[in-house]
């Protein structure tokens, strides 16, 4: 005999940001910021779900190859109702539709600073001392902080490219202030001073090059996401 599977439901949060601020629905009656989001069809992909849900709850149209994973965040309920909540970057074109679908939240465009302060409040009517509302709150607040990230692929970049830029740096030093000669006293100057310090900074960028390679490619399908596991330890309604 095998145990029945838990109720499993999945659910896109649309991550979009413009001019600095994020696209974000303001709840006017419990006062807090949370992401555009819609529960995800079974014959969906995160992606198809994304391009249906923001079109129709803001008439902004997303551009595909915009779309980037930027957190994941299980929910563990009390009921055992397991929910994934899968945040995803995209950007946008096309005119806002003024308003909202839901006359209860307002479409607002907000810093991330702003957002988290509001968020981070007590003061949340009803809802304050509600577990999941808290847990909804939670992985809002967490999406905000995710947000921009490097993917491993990037960031190895940076440091590849750092590596690489290091023995010139210390070359073109040596080459304007020249090398004295601990020995022998002398100065070295010119093209030789150059040699040196180029030489001297290839001692170490050239195993942090050879490691920041290693990583870019050990890691190039890695996104730039992490798994979050939120738990409710009582039983409340997802307001998510």
């Amino acid at each position: 005999m095998t145990d029945d599977p838990l109720p499993h439901t999945r659910r896109i949060h649309a991550v979009i940001r413009q001019g600095g601020k994020f696209l974000m629905l303001y709840s006017k009656v419990y006062s807090y910021y949370k992401f555009l989001h819609g529960e995800m069809q079974e014959s969906e992909t995160p992606e198809q779900a994304l391009c249906r849900i923001v079109p129709a709850q803001t008439g902004l149209t997303v551009c595909p190859e915009s779309i980037r994973p930027c957190c994941k965040v299980e929910y563990h309920p009390a009921d055992g109702n397991l929910q994934e909540h899968l945040y995803f970057r995209c950007s946008v074109s096309g005119e806002r539709t003024a308003g909202s679908p839901d006359d209860r939240f307002a479409l607002t465009a907000i810093s991330r600073g702003q957002a988290l302060q509001t968020n981070r409040q007590s003061g949340h009517g009803l809802l304050s001392d509600d577990a999941a509302f808290r847990a909804m709150l939670k992985r809002e607040n967490l999406a905000l902080q995710m947000y921009p990230r490097l993917t491993p692929l990037q960031s190895g970049g940076i440091a590849l490219a750092v590596s690489l830029l290091f023995p010139l740096v210390t070359g073109l030093y040596l080459l304007a202030n020249g090398f004295h000669s601990p020995t022998d006293g002398g100065t070295v100057t010119g093209k030789d001073a150059f040699a040196l310090g180029f030489i001297f900074g290839c001692v170490p960028a050239v195993p942090a090059a050879v490691i920041s390679l290693i990583w870019m490619i050990g890691n190039r399908k890695r996104p730039a996401h992490g798994i979050y596991t939120v738990k409710d330890d009582e039983t409340g309604t997802e307001h998510g």
